[in-house]
């Protein structure tokens, strides 16, 4: 029978393989297969990266960033290196400008407005975040930095060039010159100083800011806001003190020829291209006399000295000196440019300065040292030399802003340094022992100078009656019209 024919063992076999590879296929005619959802297109993304400092590099702040509607963008990774540096990735489509915020774990918070969007998948667009940039940043959108819920209103209503502008017109204001707010926000150069690698020119810039603003006892935002506030716009760069201090920040970082200083300047903007200009007179003169001067009182003091830390202590009282009294000339005095640069560049007041320090803080530091004998110097007796050097250093440039009648010859720094010993007359390693312990008031035992106008007054009336007087014949007329109970009545009261 056909029945009994369908039946046979080779056949049946080969119908139970065919069913065993229908069912691995998972399908028949009746069940066809479903092929898996394809896998989505990836999404474009860009960088933010930056570097975060307020001199030194913000080491393990978190960052954040909101974008054009005042929204929270996701960040992964969003903490700063030691160098200060971050890079978060972001979608390509995010809506700019976009505020970045970093929170130190210090408290500190600074923000700053990365205003131009990437163009193209895997762009990098760098936004550094500092005390310059918070400034600008919280002019533009004021309040509202901290307040999410008017954020959105604020982004979304700044015009596309308008976080550029704003930037700039503050750098003029506080720095003046030529110098670009881009060198704050978005330079590829900029760098902040970690261990022996020198900083970019703008991060020792907000280097001295921050020394200012330790010395005031104050925060750098609140120094900042200060001088914003001034009616008129202190513009910094110009400034002989700012430029001292400068100065002497990049020489303590390695920059410490008058070339390397002159070139880095003019790239920077701080200097025009025409070493002629007479705008840069001070500032040119200052290249040269800051690098001699502190090479000179760091080789004076460690001929005397092997503590390193009390070598720095002269060669911040030299600079404190150099600062102080070029910008008193200039605020108090009404110097005029011509003058303050003639200053600067005559060889009497380098050399001035060098005898000041040496004849009278680098005596003194030597006898602390030895006294300290192979303990070394105890961290209470270090303060209070700093506060002793400190001192010396306000008092010498007060001295010669006074008496510096526009005279470029040792004179004025010769008197002022007969000041000084007679001022310091019994300070030696007890009376700093003593300061230290508290023993000895040092406001009592050095205290401020009362105004001094009256001595430059006088001197300025000897040279009206001679005016060709000569150093020797000033110093003795000087030192001989007043004895030490005048000169304690007009200067050191």
């Amino acid at each position: 029978m056909r029945s009994s024919e369908w039946f046979v063992p080779g056949r049946t076999a080969l119908l139970i393989t065919l069913a065993l590879i229908l069912s691995a296929c998972g399908g028949s005619s009746s069940s066809p297969g479903v092929d898996p959802d394809p896998d989505p297109d990836p999404v474009s993304t860009a960088s933010l990266s930056g570097i975060a400092a307020t001199g030194a590099p913000i080491d393990g702040a978190t960052v954040e960033a909101f974008d054009a509607t005042g929204a929270a963008l996701d960040l992964v990774d969003a903490v700063t290196g030691s160098d200060g540096g971050y890079s978060v990735e972001i979608p390509l489509a995010t809506g700019f400008p976009v505020l970045l915020r970093i929170m130190a774990s210090d408290g500190t918070v600074l923000t700053a407005i990365a205003n131009q969007p990437p163009a193209a998948d895997g762009d990098v667009v760098l936004a550094h975040v500092n005390p310059v940039t918070d400034l600008v940043a919280g002019e533009l959108l004021g309040e509202s930095v901290e307040n999410p819920s008017e954020l959105a209103a604020a982004l979304g209503g700044l015009d596309p060039g308008e976080p550029a502008a704003s930037g700039e017109a503050v750098m003029q204001d506080l720095f003046g010159t030529a110098v670009s707010f881009e060198r704050f926000a978005s330079d590829a150069e900029f760098a902040a100083k970690t261990g022996d690698t020198s900083g970019s020119l703008a991060d020792a810039m907000l280097d001295v800011l921050g020394n200012r603003a330790r010395e005031s006892e104050q925060g750098v935002m609140t120094l900042l806001a200060e001088l914003r506030d001034q009616p008129d716009p202190p513009r910094l760069l110009e400034a002989p003190g700012f430029q001292v201090e400068l100065l002497a920040e990049r020489i303590r970082e390695g920059i410490d020829t008058p070339e390397a200083l002159g070139t880095e300047l003019r790239a920077f903007g701080a200097l025009s291209e025409d070493p002629g200009d007479p705008a840069d007179d001070t500032l040119e003169a200052l290249v040269v006399t800051v690098p001699a001067v502190l090479s000179a009182v760091r080789e004076q003091a460690g001929s005397e000295i092997s503590d390193p830390a009390l070598v720095d202590l002269a060669a911040n009282a030299a600079t404190r000196t150099l600062r102080d009294a070029l910008q008193l000339k200039r605020d108090r005095f009404a110097a005029d440019d011509a003058s303050i640069a003639a200053t600067a560049s005559g060889a009497g007041f380098r050399d001035g300065i060098i005898s000041l320090v040496g004849s009278t803080l680098t005596p003194l530091l030597s006898a602390v040292a030895t006294a300290a004998g192979d303990d070394g110097v105890a961290e209470a007796t270090r303060s209070a030399l700093a506060r002793v050097s400190q001192r010396i250093a306000e008092e010498a440039a007060r001295a010669i802003s006074a008496l510096d009648l526009n005279r470029e010859d040792v004179a004025v720094v010769e008197i002022a340094r007969r000041f000084l010993h007679q001022r310091l007359a019994g300070v030696d390693a007890e009376t700093i022992a003593g300061i230290a312990s508290g023993e000895v008031d040092l406001d009592q035992r050095l205290p401020a100078s009362a105004d001094i106008r009256d001595v430059q007054a006088a001197l300025r009336q000897i040279l009206t009656d001679d005016p060709s007087l000569g150093d020797d014949t000033l110093i003795a007329l000087a030192t001989g019209r007043w004895n030490e109970d005048s000169w304690n009545e007009f200067i050191w009261h």
